[in-house]
């Protein structure tokens, strides 16, 4: 699952324009995820911003299955 979405790893606050930046170019793909923080996702409207989370999940539970 890591290997298809992008990770924004640092763990700080988004407290400043350079981490700004770096999350804004991250995401310019559907998704990523904020290590520590959870998901950030982005589309043209809500309903593909809801599925797309949904998907997410539903990726991250059957990845953790043992």
């Amino acid at each position: 699952f890591r290997n298809i979405v992008p990770t924004f790893d640092p763990t700080t606050l988004i407290g400043t324009r350079e981490l700004g930046d770096a999350v804004a170019t991250i995401l310019g793909n559907p998704a990523m995820l904020l290590r520590d923080h959870g998901v950030n996702v982005a589309d043209k409207d809500v309903r593909r911003v809801c599925v797309m989370t949904l998907w997410m999940e539903e990726g991250q539970t059957i990845s953790c299955e043992p």
